[in-house]
């Protein structure tokens, strides 16, 4: 009996032992499948925030381009010469210093002045290469232009703005037309000096010699340019991907269903009694 009673004792103490090792196995595990639930979600987490961050950007460079557009097709009345003035800004944009909404900015002002797409196309890339690379003094210059556009001749407050522009208005005029300051000033005091007269100054200021001949290029060369030029490349490529992730979901779809949903709620809430609109109000309340 006192052997029965010794295994008997033996056999507590190792199942006892056992089931100790198993729960503190079973502890273990648990923590080990909480750590990696927490490993699997910091991942998620690191994965999907990125992604989504993307997804935002993409979708609001693709949302102001396509702004963008829509103004141009107002102007033009046309949404295929709207698309291709885009087309061509973009191009304009991605070998340029320049960003592509100030580059469509500028040329909304020369084309709200009365200038053609093609004319006010020219003035844009003449413009670009007197402006040092800069979109303020772009589109300093695009308004100057126009006004001159637009009153068909240069007056002495247009030349101070070209001036103030860094453009040397009198001079270029003086060197294209075989003329002196003083006669130049002149013949703008008079109202002599039209808006062909300026372009063609303009034009010649752009030539091989002149004084912003190849202005942009040299400009994109330096730090400032290559990082604008990254910068509109990159805005470029995520309104591609934003394009893509409207047209893959229907955004814009999705968007008409639930504004028209809406629609039906608020009419909803409208058609309630007094007593049924403050019960709703209480319940949106305890909600939120």
């Amino acid at each position: 009996m006192a052997t029965i009673g010794n295994l008997k004792i033996k056999v507590t103490a190792v199942t006892k032992g056992l089931q100790a090792g198993l729960r503190r196995a079973e502890k273990s595990l648990k923590k080990s499948s909480r750590k990696m639930r927490g490993i699997s979600q910091n991942l998620a987490m690191s994965v999907s925030a990125p992604l989504a961050a993307i997804g935002g950007a993409a979708l609001k460079a693709s949302a102001d381009l396509e702004t963008l557009e829509t103004s141009f097709g107002t102007l033009t009345g046309s949404t295929e010469k709207a698309k291709a003035i885009m087309e061509d800004l973009k191009d304009f944009a991605s070998r340029t210093p320049f960003q592509i909404q100030g580059l469509a900015e500028s040329q909304k002002v020369l084309m709200g002045f009365g200038l053609s797409i093609g004319e006010s196309r020219k003035q844009l890339e003449l413009l670009g290469n007197a402006s040092q690379g800069s979109s303020e003094k772009l589109k300093g210059l695009a308004v100057v232009m126009g006004q001159v556009k637009g009153a068909g001749k240069l007056d002495a407050k247009d030349t101070l703005q070209f001036i103030n522009q860094g453009v040397p208005i009198i001079q270029l005029l003086s060197d294209t037309l075989g003329k002196s300051a003083l006669e130049i000033k002149q013949l703008t005091s008079q109202g002599k000096i039209g808006f062909e007269q300026v372009s063609a100054a303009m034009q010649m200021a752009n030539e091989e010699g002149g004084m912003f001949y190849e202005g942009m290029e040299r400009q994109s060369k330096t730090l400032n340019g290559v990082f604008s030029t990254l910068k509109d490349n990159l805005t470029l490529a995520l309104a591609e991907i934003g394009n893509n992730i409207s047209e893959t979901f229907d955004l814009k779809g999705f968007g008409d269903k639930l504004i028209a949903k809406i629609k039906v709620i608020t009419e909803t809430f409208k058609n309630l009694s007094p007593e049924q609109k403050r019960t709703a109000i209480r319940m949106a309340a305890i909600a939120a």
